[in-house]
């Protein structure tokens, strides 16, 4: 359990015994390894009126009478569709690009840092630097990556800004400077790593960046209408579109149920209980549009409210102002003129 985040249900509160990566490959054992295909991309998806086709780069193809995409928006770029998404989803996907994020992973022989009484967490806003290109030190958060099994292990991130001028540095600089900001925390004892793995997520070519997508000047509006909406026979998952904990794996299984609950309302709603149907009955009533277009309206009307009154108030200081220097100016005069 994190320090940093200790409090009782947040976003990284716990770790997965045995590592998260279990979860995709028991995922894989239940619905049979043969129909995971990896390393196959998927290029483009073609829906008519009665089901989607999806084919990948390796010449696989398949029809389905729903699909989910549980992906970041950013990695929607590289399929290409028929027909095209909606104009207010291309919108905002234009809008949601992926952040900058470094992974570093040391492992040692011994957790010294807990001998010294240490967390081993760590949130730093980067400190003095002196390698050039470079305004801050390099790591913005760190936590005790100590395996389950008892391998003792520190995990840093490299974050924004951070990120982005620390790869630029050669690679045995970058390792160099990193060691260094640790030790600022737990000793020259950082020094003496059995491994050291770095992980620029900007390098993976269907997401783009890490950890998550974030929203632009602009965006706004056609996320808060879109990121959820089904596109026809296309649904839409994946932790940017959950409503609670969006960016962590938490939001990401809150959005796999949301999605699957939609699809089976639809195939097959018997199987549903009655709040599971209520829900997806709620949800699907916003993705009309009818509340959104409502506020919409709403805050259109307050916003033209609000200008009307700045330009009233703008005009009535403009004349309070221009009155009072007329009469300052004839008053003066006036007693110029007794003065003479």
């Amino acid at each position: 359990k994190n320090v940093i985040e200790s409090s009782e249900f947040t976003a990284q509160e716990w770790k997965i015994q045995g590592g998260a990566q279990q979860i995709s490959q028991k995922l894989a054992e239940y619905v049979g390894e043969e129909t995971v295909h990896l390393g196959n991309p998927v290029t483009s998806i073609q829906q008519t009126e009665s089901d989607v086709v999806v084919s990948t780069a390796g010449g696989w193809t398949v029809r389905a009478q729903f699909i989910i995409l549980a992906m970041p928006p950013k990695a929607i770029e590289h399929i290409i569709f028929s027909p095209r998404l909606t104009e207010d989803r291309v919108a905002f996907m234009k809008h949601m690009p992926m952040g900058n994020m470094i992974k570093v992973i040391v492992t040692y022989e011994k957790t010294f840092w807990r001998a010294k009484n240490l967390s081993g967490e760590v949130v730093s806003d980067g400190g003095d630097v002196t390698v050039p290109g470079c305004s801050l030190g390099p790591l913005c958060v760190a936590y005790d990556a100590t395996s389950y099994s008892g391998c003792p292990a520190l995990v840093g991130f490299l974050g924004g800004e951070s990120a982005v001028s620390w790869a630029t540095q050669k690679a045995k600089v970058r390792q160099k400077a990193i060691l260094d900001h640790f030790a600022v925390f737990f000793g020259p004892e950082v020094y003496t790593f059995l491994d050291y793995i770095e992980k620029n997520w900007n390098d993976e070519p269907y997401s783009w960046g890490g950890p998550v997508s974030y929203i632009t000047p602009g965006g706004v509006d056609n996320f808060v209408r879109s990121i959820r909406r089904p596109d026809r026979r296309i649904h839409f998952a994946g932790t940017e579109t959950a409503t609670s904990w969006s960016g962590y794996m938490s939001g990401a299984v809150q959005a796999g149920e949301r999605s699957a609950l939609e699809i089976l309302f639809k195939l097959k709603p018997s199987v549903l209980s009655e709040t599971d149907i209520s829900t997806v009955r709620h949800d699907m009533a916003q993705y009309e549009g009818s509340n959104y277009l409502t506020r919409k309206s709403a805050r259109n009307n307050r916003s033209r409210s609000v200008v009307t009154t700045i330009v009233c108030y703008s005009l009535g200081l403009g004349l309070v102002s221009a009155s009072l220097y007329f009469v300052v100016r004839y008053v003066s005069k006036e007693e110029v003129g007794v003065g003479w």
